[in-house]
């Protein structure tokens, strides 16, 4: 009986380390999709860049997204193997790829060319232009981007830019 508290009590306490995020990986058609939607993205950008990279899939940055995004903690990442990269974070109820970044991409509508600077007071409100910034930054030439499900139909989306 006494043993028997005592791997209750063993187990409980190991409770919390085993539960937690739940990593989605990616499958190919989804990775495919989040790369072709940002290259499409990017190739709208208007007025275009002369020198916009194509970019291309990086399975180590999309681990880095992945052990990121199973933290379930939304915040950007400093430090580390993140310190040299760009960083767009997602969290919310969606987990179709197209429509998150899409979303980033309409943050167009709150930079400013000509000032090349995020414009806070325009007419739509909108409060961030980072995430646009990243995503269609010239220099960027590498991404890799994974989602967790952190609660019940939440969920956090990590995309890594390599320059």
């Amino acid at each position: 009986m006494q043993l028997e508290r005592r791997h209750a009590l063993l187990f409980l306490l190991c409770l919390p380390l085993t539960v937690g995020a739940s990593g989605l990986v990616l499958t190919p058609a989804q990775k495919t999709e989040a790369l072709d939607t940002h290259n499409r993205l990017r190739r709208s950008v208007s007025p275009s860049a002369a020198d916009m990279n194509f970019l291309t899939w990086n399975p180590y940055l999309e681990e880095l997204a992945q052990q990121a995004a199973n933290r379930c903690v939304f915040e950007h990442n400093y430090n580390g193997p993140y310190q040299n990269l760009g960083e767009n974070i997602y969290q919310g109820f969606r987990t179709n790829l197209t429509d998150i970044l899409t979303f980033f991409f309409m943050e167009k509508l709150a930079y400013d060319y000509p000032r090349k600077a995020c414009d806070l007071s325009n007419s739509l409100n909108l409060k961030q232009c980072g995430h646009y910034i990243q995503l269609v930054g010239a220099a960027v030439s590498e991404v890799g981007c994974a989602i967790a499900e952190c609660a019940t139909n939440k969920f956090l989306m990590f995309c890594e830019y390599n320059r």
